[in-house]
């Protein structure tokens, strides 16, 4: 009887040392407070002020505020379009709608390139941080001898978290924030979430 006490109570020991290790960080926290998600928030929306300031958007601006003045010049010679000042106001205005089309496509095709080219520099920052953030966990997670890491701040698509439960999982957070040298955000962006790459366009 003792033997078997014995035998069951070594199985059992056993058993829990040999238990899995998890470990637990909640990336998008971390990635919300780094100084280099601010700064990198902070120059994109530079490059989108850029792009309404562009001379291009400029002049369609303008030249809209042209084409409100000739409509209004029209609407009050609607009756007198057949007279020299009427057909002049006419000609006049479709020119300035030709003139806007042209513009509005230049802007709206330099508008477009632009966005293009600032998703891309999101979307290759936003990975660069992420790939900072899991070598530093996987390096405390080796250091710390876990058989896993789990990230906490991801919620699925109906707004119940990834991991519903982590019970002892060691959290890991601040280890990572250390490990990656970056002091923390005083005030971190709001609703910044790492960005993910664009799923491949599938073929026509």
């Amino acid at each position: 009887m003792k033997l078997t006490v014995v035998m069951a109570s070594v199985s059992l020991a056993s058993f829990l040392s040999a238990a899995p290790k998890f470990g637990v960080v909640r990336v998008t926290d971390i990635y919300r407070g780094l100084p280099s998600t601010a700064a990198m928030q902070a120059d994109i929306q530079s490059q989108r002020d850029n792009i309404i300031k562009d001379v291009r958007a400029e002049r369609l601006r303008a030249i809209l505020t042209e084409m409100e003045a000739l409509e209004s010049q029209l609407r009050a010679n609607k009756d007198d379009l057949e007279s020299e000042l009427g057909k002049k106001l006419v000609r006049s205005y479709e020119i300035k709608r030709q003139e806007t089309e042209t513009l509005r496509l230049e802007f709206e095709g330099f508008r477009a390139e632009e966005e293009m080219r600032n998703n891309k520099e999101l979307v290759a920052a936003t990975r660069n941080s992420l790939n900072r953030i899991s070598a530093a966990a996987q390096q405390i997670a080796k250091e710390r001898n876990l058989d896993g890491v789990m990230d906490t701040s991801g919620d699925t698509n109906t707004g119940l978290p990834f991991v519903l439960f982590a019970g002892g999982a060691e959290d890991m957070t601040e280890a990572v924030i250390g490990l990656l040298g970056e002091k923390p955000a005083e005030n971190p962006p709001v609703g910044t979430e790492p960005v993910p790459a664009p799923a491949p366009k599938k073929p026509e």
